[in-house]
């Protein structure tokens, strides 16, 4: 059995982590790229719910109709208060790695990296695809593979 985190959890522990300074175009990209590491580190999902190939990237719906209303605007505490804290200790490191790690200016060329997931699944002026947990699985086994040398 996995151990599942609750989308909007994990939003609040990466708001937390950054000070409360990314937007929700950041914080969608972060969300993925933790639920893809955490995929191909522990071979279960991350986040419950599901990402969906939208033009601007993966995009988590449940989150997206919360945070929607920031437009462009940093997400404020409040907006996640609701949510419990992380508990579980290896979910926490993969949230926190991918806000101390990942270059928010990189959020875009990373996320729509053409041998990734949503680059295989985006279909322009269609809504509602969702990405495939094997599918990102797979991306962050090329990802690997990329950075060991592979082609």
């Amino acid at each position: 059995m996995s151990d599942l985190v609750s989308v909007f959890s994990a939003a609040r522990r990466l708001g937390e982590k950054s000070g409360w300074s990314l937007t929700h175009y950041h914080m969608q990209k972060l969300l993925y790229l933790a639920h893809m590491f955490y995929m191909g580190n522990t071979n279960e999902p991350l986040v419950d719910g599901y990402f969906e190939a939208w033009e601007f990237g993966p995009v988590h719906p449940q989150l997206h109709h919360l945070l929607k209303w920031y437009g462009a605007e940093f997400i404020r505490p409040k907006a996640l208060a609701f949510a419990p804290p992380v508990e579980n200790e290896t979910s926490r490191v993969f949230l926190d790695a991918v806000v101390e790690q990942v270059p928010k200016e990189d959020l875009l060329a990373i996320t729509h990296w053409e041998e990734g997931a949503w680059a295989k699944y985006y279909e322009h002026g269609v809504k509602g695809i969702r990405l495939p947990d094997t599918a990102i699985a797979d991306e962050y086994k090329k990802r690997s593979e990329f950075a060991d040398g592979g082609e």
